[in-house]
């Protein structure tokens, strides 16, 4: 009646990995060479005594309590939490009287102290029997081989990536890697009960793969692990299904996801992965990236989408911004953690691209609402820039000697990718569906191009001008803000104007009066300026000329902006100029009919039952966020115009936001 050996190993070994491994982290060099030995012995042992393909640790393991797990978090959420909300679920698989059910009516004091008690119990139970099942044993081992793996071995492995370079290794890692990714999809396939899988299998799924790809030796590249391809393919199709899995609540395993994704993007080989998953996973992917960007974090699914337009947009076909290698002189090497800066080679994914445009084309609320989501975080990040950039500026022109954290520059420059970043997404949606901004038929798209054409002229404004702060903090080249630049962001406007103009520019006509749709949007947004435009050509007025500053150009990049590319801009001024003309001679208006809210454009809609009233572009701006009328906060039932019609547009728009 004594414990066998075995069950006293599997006993000593669960209680190291939770006093020197849990508690204790310490990354010891031989963690790797013991896991690599327990692996062999598994691989043996299951061969022998179970012989049963393929190895999966069972989805019951997880929360049965027959393994002590300690209190490592699980994808849904700490156990005790799970416990309770998931009972019925639990009940149906374990049954009424199992001891995981009876506990959850405890008090939630004694919850705590309980679980562990619980699977302690369970454990002592069991080594008071003769016989223990081989493959329960088995099992258990794996577990903790992935769990010492997750807390030490990667951690170890990508400091000395040289220790993997056999292919007896690779193998295992890559053996390792194909059993823990069919434990969390068969876990997957048990519904609500997936929330118990331990963070731990999923981080361990994310490294092992990163690990094959990226820390290993030349000498054993990832080509050499049998059906590679398809194991490639395997863990893109899980990243496609469940980096937006609401069941994932673990703020670490979401960002551990986005992050995964990201770096399949990046690479020409895990990206030909990513387009090789069914259709299906697919377009989930994508429906999950193009979700309003409030109340989430969206800073790595916005850079994912800038992934798939990188080397596509006007002058984007960069691994690193050319202004940076213009740069000369002896510099502290700086760690590149900027989004869209980081030097990476482009490659774009035109199925994807084929993918977003069919998800936005399909269903024009949720386009609506990802796009204006987009809008506001481009505003909000462009502002937070501006702001810092200005704090900056004050704090230069002081006669004492002022020192600025490096925090606070970090942050400025990442405000700044940020909206480089956002501003490139912008410009893949107008280049692949313009009919998003410029088909009239579509109740949202004269908004939605407002909307775009004020934030555009605002940032060309603030960026062109030659006595604005940006000009200022450029001159004083300050470490950490060597990704600021005009360049990258005025490549982008400029992409976004030409996408939008595209059909203006073809059908330009000097013989045709009529000014296009697009284009008048453009010319009469209020804070458009076209100074602005020509400023990316050189062409600065001359007063406004700074000392010693060359003036920026294109020009001074003919390697990587192209001759048609300019002559596109050419042409773009050219029409924006003829027409602007055009619309000179248009009547001044009062001051009685102009929009108290913006001060730029005639009033012409009136807000139901309030009877106040504003332009039709402010009511359409506000009522994408909130419903309440400007003055005073009634509910906005419909929107008229001057002559009693009701703008079906704009009410539609106050009833989706509602």
């Amino acid at each position: 009646m004594q414990a066998s050996s075995r069950k006293i190993f599997l006993r000593n070994f669960r209680e190291f990995l939770h006093e020197n491994v849990l508690s204790n982290p310490t990354q010891r060099p031989v963690t790797l060479c013991c896991i690599y030995r327990l692996l062999v012995t598994f691989q043996a042992l299951w061969e022998c005594e179970v012989g049963e393909y393929p190895i999966v640790i069972p989805a019951r393991t997880f929360y049965d309590g027959s393994v002590n797990y300690y209190n490592i978090d699980r994808l849904g959420g700490v156990l005790s939490h799970l416990n309770r909300t998931l009972r019925v679920q639990l009940m149906q698989v374990l049954g009424a009287d199992h001891p995981v059910i009876t506990t959850v009516e405890l008090p939630r004091s004694l919850m705590r102290d309980l679980d562990n008690a619980l699977v302690g119990f369970l454990l002592e139970g069991e080594e008071k029997c003769v016989s223990l099942d081989a493959a329960a044993s088995l099992v258990e081992l794996l577990d903790g081989v992935i769990l010492l793996y997750y807390v030490e071995a990667h951690r170890h492995l990508s400091k000395v990536r040289a220790v993997v370079c056999s292919d007896d290794k690779q193998s295992q890692l890559a053996w390792l890697l194909r059993v823990v990714l069919h434990t969390v999809k068969q876990a997957s396939q048990e519904g609500q009960l997936f929330a118990y899988v331990p963070i731990f299998y999923l981080h361990s799924l994310i490294e092992i793969c990163a690990a094959l790809r990226t820390y290993i030796h030349p000498a054993a590249p990832l080509e050499n692990v049998q059906g590679y391809e398809d194991l490639l393919i395997e863990v893109s199709q899980f990243l496609c299904d469940h980096f937006s899995d609401p069941r994932i609540v673990h703020t670490g395993s979401k960002d551990a996801l986005i992050q995964a994704l990201a770096s399949f993007i990046c690479s020409p080989n895990t990206l030909l992965s990513l387009e090789s998953v069914p259709y299906t996973s697919r377009m989930t992917m994508v429906r999950a990236l193009l979700r309003p960007y409030e109340s989430r974090a969206w800073a790595q699914s916005n850079w994912v989408l800038v992934r798939i337009w990188q080397g596509c947009g006007f002058a984007f076909r960069y691994h690193k911004s050319p202004h940076l290698l213009k740069k000369h002189g002896p510099r502290p090497l700086q760690a590149d953690s900027s989004l869209i800066s980081q030097s990476i080679q482009p490659c774009p994914s035109y199925l994807f691209q084929c993918h977003v445009k069919e998800v936005m084309m399909s269903d024009e609320r949720v386009t609506t609402a990802f796009l204006n989501s987009v809008l506001n975080q481009l505003n909000w990040a462009f502002s937070e820039f501006i702001g810092m950039l200005q704090e900056i500026q004050n704090v230069s022109i002081r006669p004492q000697r002022v020192f600025i954290e490096s925090r606070q520059l970090k942050i400025c420059a990442t405000c700044f990718d940020l909206t480089l970043a956002l501003v490139r997404v912008l410009e893949m949606v107008a280049s692949i569906a313009p009919e998003i901004f410029t088909d009239v038929t579509r109740s949202s798209s004269e908004v939605l191009l407002g909307r775009l054409c004020q934030v555009l002229c605002q940032v060309l404004n603030r960026v062109s001008s030659q006595t604005s702060c940006f000009q200022h903090v450029i001159t004083l080249d300050i470490p950490d803000l060597e990704s600021v630049d005009h360049f990258p962001i005025l490549t982008a406007v400029v992409g976004v104007l030409l996408a939008l103009l595209l059909d203006d520019m073809q059908e330009f006509d000097v013989n045709v009066s009529k000014v296009p749709r697009v284009t008048k949007a453009v010319l009469i947004e209020p804070s458009f300026q076209l100074e602005s435009i020509c400023f990316v050509l050189g062409d600065v007025q001359k007063g406004l000329i700074l000392k010693k500053v060359k003036p920026f150009s294109f020009y001074n990049y003919s390697d990587d902006v192209s001759i048609a590319e300019i002559e596109n801009v050419k042409k773009m001024i050219q029409l924006l100029s003829f027409y602007q003309g055009r619309l000179s001679d248009a009547g001044v208006i009062s001051e009685d009919e102009i929009c108290t809210i913006c001060y730029a454009s005639p009033i012409s809609a009136i807000f139901k039952p309030c009877n106040h009233h504003s332009c039709r572009t402010c009511i359409a701006h506000h009522l994408m966020i909130s419903r309440a009328c400007f003055f005073c906060k009634e509910p906005v039932q419909f929107v008229i115009g001057l002559d009693d019609t009701v703008l079906p547009d704009l009410s539609r728009l106050g009833t989706q936001s509602s």
